[in-house]
């Protein structure tokens, strides 16, 4: 398994802003990292084909994929009579959500661009539609499909979100967006618009495109994951200027800047806006541009919450400027600088400076797929031992590291520590690293996702470790001191079988009332339900007649409790003669056989 290049918290699924499904990160407390957001859409078939034809109202959304592996052969399509449907969905007034996938002409039959035509011009009418997906489909073959969904575009006064991904557009495409952009009348509604992944042919284009989306002042998230040259650049400099403008999230992958053009970008940056979110990710040259952006973190009037330089040319000289810039900054908490290959360890001991000053704000960091050596992964793992502001590590795909990622240990004894999420999949991670967290953990109280699964070096004798963790059994009070935070250590597809017994204990952990689990660890192993542990009784049969009622009502909360009640009657009648109990204060009372 590969590691996801966008992912932080471990649980997989999302991408980033440079094209593939994801997931949302609209919210700044989100641990993945990703422009975009997953869309649930019912697949057009014969039972939607009638709702479209009723106007069904329990239809709000609807996905046309033009693919024969999701059972679309061309005997499907030909069968459909698009016009028809496609004046159904212009005439729907219920419909919310439409996404068009895989349409490419030239891998269907002759009339498939007629049939996809006429849909589009059918489309081109409907006024319900909020969120508009158009998917890897070829919209450059013919103008007239591409004209109808501008129609819609331009006419469509409550569409909000706007996405065009992996699309072949020719500069006449480009046009006829900027276009229908530009003359829309209703220009507050559009809110997000989403450009990726897309062939857009010249700069010239793109100039035209940002243009037309200037007068756009409730964007609030923008990708544009092409070239967009020094004249694209002024106009998005224009737009993040703009007092009135909301944009929180900007998407720039595969755009690489020029040296004249990321210094005006970095320098808009540097006054206060509303961007949040900032992806620069598949950029090349980062390195020598880091310091100019720095500025912008640095400003305490900066707004920037997050930054994403995946696969951005990052080598030791950004690696020192990111590390210096970040030490001393209040502003930004989420970074992404994974799979930037040419970092060496002397890279990494001078961004760990960052991670080693109090004064950072940083909270979440992905250094993912960077292959760090034993020593760049020490020297990330010891700064990290006194830190009390991260909470999410990605170190996950680092291969050769797997040794020294057990200093992490000394993050995890650190009882300030603020790290809750650890992802060290990949990483040679060997038994005696999981036992050395795992003794660790023993009274950690913030971690709560611990991934080590795709390590080859784990056996039984690290889940057994991590089970005695969260359940020391040695003694009541040794249960009731375990470790009742951490609540995963393998993602949930995971093909890895875990002991029934770390299951368990992982289970009772997500209970977010501690003292609770606790009491039900010290339920499980310590008072059988069978109630053939007589030697643990004896526990309430020494007990002060002051806390005898507290240690009662305690047990007594849920039928297994009650169970073990009865079972203490039964065994020690005269524990309940308070008067007996005076008596006998100071002399221990042994059990009795029943």
């Amino acid at each position: 398994m590969i590691a996801n290049e966008n992912n932080l918290n471990g649980q997989g699924g999302s991408d980033g802003a440079d094209g593939s499904d994801a997931a949302n990160c609209s919210d700044d407390d989100n641990l993945s990292f990703s422009l975009d957001e997953d869309e649930d859409y019912v697949a057009l078939d014969e039972e939607r084909l009638i709702q479209l034809k009723r106007n069904d109202p329990g239809l709000t959304s609807l996905g046309v994929v033009w693919d024969s592996d999701n059972g679309w052969g061309d005997s499907f399509v030909n069968s459909v009579d698009w016009v028809v449907e496609g004046n159904c969905i212009g005439k729907n007034t219920h419909l919310e959500k439409f996404y068009i996938e895989n349409f490419d002409a030239e891998l269907h039959d002759e009339h498939a661009w007629d049939h996809f035509t006429a849909f589009c011009k059918g489309l081109a009418s409907n006024r319900s539609i909020e969120r508009l997906r158009v998917f890897s489909s070829n919209l450059a073959y013919d103008e007239g499909a591409f004209s109808s969904l501008c129609l819609f575009i331009e006419h469509n006064s409550n569409l909000c979100r706007l996405e065009i991904g992996e699309c072949d557009m020719d500069s006449e495409c480009t046009r006829l967006l900027a276009r229908a952009l530009s003359r829309r009348r209703n220009k507050t509604s559009l809110k997000e618009f989403i450009l990726k992944g897309s062939d857009i042919s010249g700069m010239g284009d793109s100039v035209e495109l940002i243009t037309a989306l200037n007068g756009y002042c409730n964007l609030v998230k923008l990708s544009l994951n092409q070239k967009i040259g020094q004249g694209g650049c002024t106009q998005l400099v224009n737009m993040l200027q703009n007092p009135g403008s909301k944009l929180k999230t900007l998407g720039l992958c595969h755009n690489d800047m020029g040296g004249e053009s990321s210094t005006i970008f970095a320098n808009a940056l540097a006054k206060k806006t509303a961007l949040k979110f900032l992806d620069l990710s598949y950029s090349s040259s980062m390195s020598t541009k880091l310091r100019a952006f720095s500025l912008c973190w640095q400003n305490p009037q900066s707004t920037l919450k997050r930054l994403d330089l995946i696969r951005s040319g990052i080598d030791d000289e950004g690696a020192t400027a990111l590390g210096n810039s970040l030490a001393n900054q209040s502003t930004l908490r989420t970074l992404n600088i994974g799979w930037n290959k040419s970092i060496t360890s002397l890279g990494w001991r001078e961004f760990a400076s960052c991670l080693r000053n109090p004064n950072s704000s940083l909270e979440k960091l992905s250094i993912a797929g960077n292959n760090i050596d034993d020593e760049g992964a020490a020297a990330v793992a010891n700064a990290l031992a006194n830190n009390t502001v991260l909470k999410a590590l990605n170190a996950s795909d680092n291969g050769s590291a797997g040794a020294e990622w057990r200093s992490l240990s000394a993050c995890l004894q650190n009882p300030t520590s603020a790290l809750e999420n650890l992802d060290l999949r990949q990483n040679n991670i060997d038994e005696r690293a999981v036992i050395d967290f795992a003794d660790a953990l023993a009274h950690n109280t913030s971690l709560n996702t611990l991934l080590i699964d795709d390590n080859p070096g784990l056996t039984t004798r690290s889940w057994a470790a991590l089970s005695n963790t969260l359940c020391n059994k040695s003694s009541i009070e040794r249960t009731y001191l375990s470790n009742h935070a951490l609540r995963t250590v393998i993602p949930i597809l995971s093909a890895i079988d875990l002991s029934s017994d770390l299951v368990a204990l992982l289970h009772l952990n997500e209970n977010s009332n501690k003292t609770e689990v606790a009491r039900q660890k010290i339920m499980k192993h310590h008072f059988p339900h069978d109630g053939t542990n007589h030697t643990d009784i004896q526990v309430f049969i020494d007990m002060e007649m002051i806390v005898l009622p507290c240690a009662i009502a305690w047990i007594g909360r849920d039928d297994v409790g009650r169970s073990l009640l009865y079972h203490l009657l039964q065994s020690a009648p005269s524990l309940f003669d308070f008067d007996s109990k005076a008596k006998a204060r100071g002399s221990k009372r042994k059990l009795e056989t029943v």
